[in-house]
């Protein structure tokens, strides 16, 4: 019993979609062809055909406002991002002038390092000469006032 409703129930279904289909024509149109609203608007009820009108004469004033919108958009964001480039290009500057006066400094304490170094070596070398003489002297002296 219960198979026979279901399916006189899908054969109503199946000829109420054939009668709505039979009753309106069904115009398929390829990729790339041009619409004659003409020819089509009478095929549609009156307010569907004014919606469709009025959709499509406004259609280029909406195509520019967002074009331009997007023109905006864009300006602002290379804006940003020259505005972001600019900062980080000053900045790696200061790194850079840091890194540089950095390097001067060392390279003239280096410097002071190495005359101090130089002056003082000097002296190092004429006070252990000197000393290890009267050393070696004060050594001989003594050697000899034993061994005699």
């Amino acid at each position: 019993m219960r198979s026979m409703i279901k399916l006189s129930a899908a054969l109503l279904v199946v000829c109420l979609l054939c009668a709505s289909v039979k009753a309106q024509e069904i115009k398929l149109y390829k990729a790339g062809t041009t619409l004659t609203l003409v020819e089509d608007l009478h095929c549609m009820d009156n307010s569907t055909a004014l919606k469709l009108s009025e959709k499509l004469r406004l259609l280029p004033e909406k195509c520019n406002l967002k074009i331009s919108e997007l023109e905006k958009l864009h300006a602002l964001e290379l804006k940003s991002a020259q505005d972001k480039l600019d900062l980080q290009k000053e900045e790696h500057l200061s790194i850079i002038s840091e890194k540089d006066k950095a390097i001067d400094q060392i390279q003239i304490a280096s410097l002071d390092e190495v005359a101090k170094i130089e002056n003082s070596i000097w002296w190092k070398v004429t006070l252990g000469v000197v000393g290890g003489l009267l050393v070696g002297a004060g050594v001989t002296a003594l050697v000899m006032t034993f061994t005699e």
